[in-house]
């Protein structure tokens, strides 16, 4: 992770961008820490969120969440996209991986046109079985691991176990507990009513994979 100043002139074109579209900006700021000769604006303007956190955005501490609480009158849409933010930008790459991933552009490039095949040959088996699947429709990504179909269809319906699907969370949660298979709800990544399911496995898993999703979607009432 890293840390940078955003001097004054920069700063007051991104206020005046946000406040435009009203956007709410979220910032962490260590003010105390900033050396004098680079610091920005004493007193910003006035926008819908400003922070100066002394804590990590990751952690969302009470001190984090209660300043959200104090600036906005219903603060939970901010602090759902605050945790959405978080979970996709907060992990960074670990050493090893750095190396790994070194080494595999540096090394050499037989398995790529072999590997890029068997992603393509993946992704038409889910994206063809996912489409048989009441109430899901699934685009064909261009280039991906992962397809994100709609599940619009399937909400608002009850499962054979007696789970009534009213988000992408439920229908995920359910599929879990009723067919064993799972996925990743859109939510979490600001895209409801959209699930992720990822086809980074061999053929057959997913195979019987997509075979539990259309027997769960088909049992839905």
């Amino acid at each position: 992770m890293s840390a940078s100043v955003v001097l004054a002139p920069k700063l007051t074109r991104i206020v005046a961008s946000a406040s435009s579209l009203a956007t709410p900006i979220a910032a962490r700021t260590w003010l105390d820490f900033i050396d004098p000769d680079e610091q920005a604006l004493p007193a910003l303007i006035e926008i819908p969120a400003r922070s100066n956190w002394t804590s990590w955005l990751a952690a969302l501490t009470p001190a984090l969440v209660r300043e959200a609480a104090e600036r906005w009158l219903d603060p939970r849409a901010l602090i759902a996209a605050m945790t959405n933010m978080q979970g996709q930008v907060a992990a960074g790459v670990s050493t090893i991986g750095q190396a790994a991933a070194a080494a595999a552009l540096d090394g050499p490039q037989d398995a790529v046109p072999v590997m890029a095949a068997a992603y393509r040959r993946r992704r038409d088996l889910v994206v063809d079985a996912l489409n048989t699947a009441p109430g899901i429709l699934c685009h064909r990504p261009e280039g991906a691991f992962y397809v994100c179909p709609n599940i619009a269809g399937c909400l608002g319906k009850t499962t054979p176990g007696g789970a009534v699907l009213h988000t992408d969370q439920d229908f995920a949660l359910a599929l879990l507990g009723e067919q064993h298979v799972a996925l990743v709800h859109g939510a979490a990544f600001g895209m409801s009513p959209y699930v992720r399911i990822s086809y980074a496995t061999d053929d057959a898993s997913l195979t019987e994979a997509c075979r539990r999703i259309v027997a769960f979607c088909t049992s839905l009432r």
